[in-house]
Protein backbone atom coordinates (compact mmCIF):
# COMPACT_ATOMS: atom_id res chain seq x y z
CA UNK A 1 0.00 0.00 0.00
CA UNK A 2 2.88 2.61 1.16
CA UNK A 3 4.58 2.30 -2.54
CA UNK A 4 1.26 2.17 -4.58
CA UNK A 5 0.57 5.34 -2.45
CA UNK A 6 4.32 6.37 -3.03
CA UNK A 7 3.72 5.46 -6.65
CA UNK A 8 0.47 8.21 -7.34
CA UNK A 9 2.53 11.53 -5.37
CA UNK A 10 5.25 10.47 -7.58
CA UNK A 11 3.01 10.73 -10.86
CA UNK A 12 0.63 13.10 -9.42
CA UNK A 13 4.05 15.40 -8.55
CA UNK A 14 6.20 14.45 -11.10
CA UNK A 15 4.61 17.01 -14.18
CA UNK A 16 5.13 20.02 -11.91
CA UNK A 17 9.18 19.13 -11.31
CA UNK A 18 9.37 18.98 -14.88
CA UNK A 19 7.19 22.33 -15.32
CA UNK A 20 9.39 23.86 -12.85
CA UNK A 21 13.02 22.67 -14.98
CA UNK A 22 11.88 23.97 -18.12
CA UNK A 23 11.23 27.48 -16.70
CA UNK A 24 14.41 27.42 -14.82
CA UNK A 25 15.89 26.67 -18.57
CA UNK A 26 14.42 29.30 -20.09
CA UNK A 27 16.01 31.98 -17.53
CA UNK A 28 19.80 30.19 -18.24
CA UNK A 29 22.09 32.71 -19.24
CA UNK A 30 25.16 31.33 -21.10
CA UNK A 31 28.40 32.53 -21.28
CA UNK A 32 29.92 29.69 -23.62
CA UNK A 33 27.62 28.37 -26.40
CA UNK A 34 28.97 26.28 -29.79
CA UNK A 35 27.48 29.49 -32.11
CA UNK A 36 28.29 32.67 -30.51
CA UNK A 37 25.38 35.81 -30.97
CA UNK A 38 26.45 37.80 -33.73
CA UNK A 39 25.62 41.86 -34.70
CA UNK A 40 23.89 41.37 -38.02
CA UNK A 41 26.35 42.06 -40.74
CA UNK A 42 29.37 41.20 -38.57
CA UNK A 43 32.26 42.81 -35.81
CA UNK A 44 32.65 45.38 -38.28
CA UNK A 45 28.64 46.49 -39.06
CA UNK A 46 28.82 46.57 -35.38
CA UNK A 47 31.23 49.10 -34.85
CA UNK A 48 30.24 51.21 -37.45
CA UNK A 49 26.89 51.44 -35.81
CA UNK A 50 28.18 52.51 -32.52
CA UNK A 51 30.56 55.24 -34.34
CA UNK A 52 27.27 56.32 -35.98
CA UNK A 53 25.15 56.71 -32.73
CA UNK A 54 28.03 57.49 -30.27
CA UNK A 55 28.64 61.02 -29.37
CA UNK A 56 31.37 62.36 -26.82
CA UNK A 57 29.61 63.34 -23.79
CA UNK A 58 30.64 67.29 -23.67
CA UNK A 59 31.84 67.07 -19.86
CA UNK A 60 34.06 64.32 -20.57
CA UNK A 61 35.87 65.66 -23.85
CA UNK A 62 36.07 69.26 -21.88
CA UNK A 63 38.10 67.19 -19.31
CA UNK A 64 39.98 65.38 -21.43
CA UNK A 65 38.27 62.20 -20.21
CA UNK A 66 39.18 58.89 -22.60
CA UNK A 67 39.21 55.34 -21.90
CA UNK A 68 37.52 51.67 -22.70
CA UNK A 69 34.19 50.95 -21.32
CA UNK A 70 33.69 47.39 -20.94
CA UNK A 71 30.08 46.14 -21.14
CA UNK A 72 28.05 42.99 -20.53
CA UNK A 73 24.51 42.65 -21.88
CA UNK A 74 22.40 39.31 -22.49
CA UNK A 75 21.48 38.73 -26.07
CA UNK A 76 18.00 37.18 -25.96
CA UNK A 77 16.57 34.18 -27.68
CA UNK A 78 14.75 36.67 -29.94
CA UNK A 79 18.26 38.49 -30.53
CA UNK A 80 16.94 41.09 -28.56
CA UNK A 81 19.84 42.94 -25.86
CA UNK A 82 18.72 42.97 -22.27
CA UNK A 83 20.37 43.42 -18.75
CA UNK A 84 23.33 45.93 -19.90
CA UNK A 85 25.56 46.82 -17.16
CA UNK A 86 28.74 48.66 -17.15
CA UNK A 87 31.75 45.57 -15.88
CA UNK A 88 34.36 48.53 -15.54
CA UNK A 89 33.97 51.97 -16.10
CA UNK A 90 36.36 55.18 -17.30
CA UNK A 91 33.55 58.00 -16.23
CA UNK A 92 30.27 58.46 -15.41
CA UNK A 93 29.50 60.38 -18.73
CA UNK A 94 31.24 57.87 -21.00
CA UNK A 95 29.42 54.45 -18.97
CA UNK A 96 26.46 56.64 -19.79
CA UNK A 97 26.39 57.24 -23.25
CA UNK A 98 28.27 53.61 -24.08
CA UNK A 99 25.13 52.01 -21.96
CA UNK A 100 22.92 54.63 -24.17
CA UNK A 101 24.28 53.14 -26.99
CA UNK A 102 24.33 49.60 -26.72
CA UNK A 103 20.42 49.71 -25.64
CA UNK A 104 19.42 50.92 -29.43
CA UNK A 105 21.20 48.28 -31.26
CA UNK A 106 18.83 46.02 -33.29
CA UNK A 107 18.46 42.57 -33.02
CA UNK A 108 21.59 40.30 -33.46
CA UNK A 109 21.36 36.59 -34.52
CA UNK A 110 21.27 35.07 -31.12
CA UNK A 111 23.90 32.58 -29.94
CA UNK A 112 22.54 29.01 -29.85
CA UNK A 113 22.81 25.63 -28.26
CA UNK A 114 22.05 22.17 -29.60
CA UNK A 115 20.39 24.05 -32.82
CA UNK A 116 18.57 26.25 -30.68
CA UNK A 117 18.50 29.78 -29.95
CA UNK A 118 19.67 30.42 -26.36
CA UNK A 119 20.24 33.32 -23.90
CA UNK A 120 23.98 34.28 -24.33
CA UNK A 121 26.05 37.40 -22.00
CA UNK A 122 28.18 38.69 -24.43
CA UNK A 123 31.41 41.18 -23.15
CA UNK A 124 31.58 44.38 -25.02
CA UNK A 125 35.05 46.73 -24.79
CA UNK A 126 34.10 50.23 -26.30
CA UNK A 127 36.99 52.54 -26.84
CA UNK A 128 36.48 56.64 -26.38
CA UNK A 129 39.49 58.37 -27.72
CA UNK A 130 39.19 62.36 -28.26
CA UNK A 131 40.59 63.17 -31.59
CA UNK A 132 42.86 65.84 -32.44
Amino acid sequence: MKKYVLFLLMLVFSPMLFAQDVNEDEDVVYVEVQKSPEFEGGVQRLYEFLGNQMSYPKKAKKKGVQGRVILQFVVERDGSVSDVEVVKGVDKDLDKEAVRVVKLMPRWVPGEMDGEPVRVKYTLPILFRISE
